[in-house]
């Protein structure tokens, strides 16, 4: 082979590697939660700081829809929908730390755009008592390195799977 085409297969295969997106659980504190106890929830996701208020939107609302899909509660609601107020857990997330990846951002610099990441600290609580159940911070990254890599809102999903995830295996049935 020529040099040239050496070169021509490493630039592609430079651009066609990267990272894998990732979620993780940070920390846990032990949950004391079950569906039995717990069959409703709400859910709310704030911002540490107003920047961050588009993802917090964002998160709630896939929260609500993935753990409807995957039916760990009899009843998910928004925390600001009119039937959240008969919730028996509310489950209460704060965003602390977001870098943005944009659609934008990838497509003019592929994988030296780096990768977006979300992290968020998530509260559940006994809404009638107030008193906390568990406690618990999952990161999301998207994938990095490529043109083709992930932007927030592959961060986002990673961070809302974590939860889901989490809540699925500590709920006991």
């Amino acid at each position: 082979m020529t040099k040239r085409v050496m070169v021509l297969i490493c630039g592609v295969l430079w651009l066609a590697s990267g990272c894998a997106s990732s979620g993780r659980v940070v920390s846990a504190s032990p949950m004391h939660v079950t569906s039995k106890q717990y069959p409703t929830v709400a859910v709310s996701v704030t911002a540490s700081e107003e920047k961050y208020a588009r993802e917090a939107e964002h998160l709630a609302e896939a929260l609500v829809i993935h753990l409807k899909r995957a039916q760990l509660f009899r009843e998910v609601f928004l925390s600001h929908d009119a039937n959240a107020k008969s919730s028996a857990l509310l489950l209460q997330g704060n965003i602390g730390q977001v870098r943005r990846v944009s659609k934008t951002a990838r497509i003019l610099f592929g994988g030296l755009a780096g990768r977006s990441k979300i992290v968020i600290t998530v509260q559940l609580t006994d809404a009638r008592t107030r008193g906390s159940v568990g406690e618990f911070h999952v990161e999301g990254k998207s994938s990095g390195g490529t043109i083709f890599a992930g932007t927030t809102d592959q961060a986002a999903e990673k961070v809302v799977a974590e939860i889901v995830s989490l809540l699925r295996h500590q709920l006991t049935m």
